[in-house]
């Protein structure tokens, strides 16, 4: 969801929101649960779209770095303003006549909204 909103932003594609389940961005990365945890891949085989990795990152980053990568893909492209927390996707009907996406959102405490683009 982040690399594609910066991706479709940088061509001047209108990004309505970045849905995130989570209550901070990165998935899996973002959990509290994996603190141990260190890439599969080397760091050279795997970086946010356009972000190098900060000098001294160890070549197989731990759940830290990989954190940080992300909050500095978010600042970087400035997606803060566009994400979701804590919301998830229940629906998505294309509306031909309109021309757009209907998408049903159920966000914090159970709100649901409906969000078009």
């Amino acid at each position: 969801g982040l690399t594609a909103a910066a991706a479709l932003r940088a061509r001047g594609v209108e990004v309505a929101a970045v849905v995130e389940r989570g209550d901070r961005p990165g998935g899996v990365w973002a959990s509290r649960v994996y603190k141990n945890v260190r890439l599969q891949h080397s760091r050279h085989d795997f970086c946010m779209a356009g972000l190098e990795w900060p000098e001294g990152t160890p070549n197989f980053p731990t759940q830290r770095h990989v954190k940080a990568h992300v909050a500095h893909f978010v600042e970087r492209h400035r997606l803060g303003p566009l994400l979701r927390l804590s919301t998830q996707l229940q629906r998505a009907d294309w509306d031909a006549g309109r021309g757009e996406w209907r998408l049903a959102l159920r966000g914090p405490g159970g709100a649901e909204s409906e969000l078009r683009c």
